[in-house]
């Protein structure tokens, strides 16, 4: 096995189903939309591999399920850390669980099993600016 680690996110969806330009010629104050109108975590992860010292990079797989995604982690390195939405299913304080066959953070839950990532909206909290969204865990 490889040294080095590998991580995995779930992506997030950024305005799926809304029309931002009908919003903005209807003179729609976007302020007032909660977060879920307009993103989504997608059930869908994306993985890379960094060696210990960050100096080396490898590009993994995309749009796949997150067992495909633990599946690639695991054959290239023994510590693997999947970050499911923003805790919003569980994990640690920002969603991350470790999936490696080492676990090297005691504070971060071991990956649960045939745990299922499906769609689902972003709850989390966001503050509008002139150009666009900054999306974190506080409101605004």
């Amino acid at each position: 096995m490889r040294s080095g680690k590998v991580f995995i996110a779930e992506d997030l969806d950024h305005w799926a189903h809304v029309d931002v330009a009908d919003l903005v010629r209807r003179g729609v104050d976007l302020r007032t939309l909660s977060p879920g109108d307009v993103m989504s975590y997608t059930g869908r992860f994306f993985a890379h591999w960094q060696s210990d010292d960050d100096q080396e990079f490898e590009e993994g797989p995309q749009n796949v399920s997150v067992e495909k995604a633990i599946e690639w982690g695991r054959s290239r390195a023994d510590v693997v850390w999947v970050r499911v939405g923003d805790g919003d299913l569980g994990g640690d304080e920002e969603g991350y669980y470790s999936a490696g066959t080492q676990h090297p953070d005691p504070d971060v839950p071991v990956w649960p099993d045939g745990m299922k990532v499906i769609a689902r909206p972003y709850t989390g909290t966001w503050r509008a600016w002139k150009n666009g969204f900054e999306i974190g865990r506080w409101s605004g």
